[in-house]
């Protein structure tokens, strides 16, 4: 039974959760973009405006700063090694974003095209096929913020060096 639910990639269901994968699948993106106040220039870069992509692949691009979320897809800043997308991929599925009672889950109508005055990040986890959206608030202690945020300093240290 057991093998059944591993080779189906059934949910766990103690907790509605994908079971646990140690390799990330091959269609595994990661699309953030950070919507911050306009005094944000103090605040740490996981706070701060960009644009942070993780593509198959490890494929990593970004755009930092005022207007980033505004000037299109971001540029080329590195590769991943396939340890480190797998290690991103656990650090996901550890954070509770993929609990099928997620509170930060919303329907992709609900991010497109918003503006906040405060440190939010718009999250699509892209894997198996499926796209799933996250609103996050960045500046509260929770969960979801954190982990969203690890995943962010996680990718904004491929970003371009000045």
């Amino acid at each position: 039974m057991a093998l059944f639910a591993l080779v189906c990639g059934c949910a766990n269901s103690s907790t509605g959760s994908p079971l646990r994968a140690e390799r990330a699948p091959a269609d595994f993106t990661i699309d953030i973009a950070v919507y911050a106040p306009p005094d944000a220039a103090g605040l740490p870069v996981d706070l701060r405006p960009g644009v942070y992509v993780l593509e198959p692949g490890g494929v990593v691009r970004s755009r930092m700063g005022r207007g980033a979320v505004d000037r299109g897809y971001p540029p080329f800043t590195g590769r991943m090694s396939p340890a480190r997308v797998d290690l991103l991929w656990r650090l996901v599925q550890d954070s509770g974003l993929l609990e099928a009672d997620n509170a930060s889950r919303v329907s992709a109508s609900e991010v497109a095209g918003q503006r906040w005055q405060r440190s939010v990040a718009t999250v699509v986890l892209t894997m198996d096929g499926r796209h799933r959206w996250y609103r996050v608030s960045l500046d509260v202690a929770t969960p979801d913020a954190a982990a969203a945020r690890s995943i962010i300093a996680a990718l904004a240290a491929y970003r371009p060096r000045r």
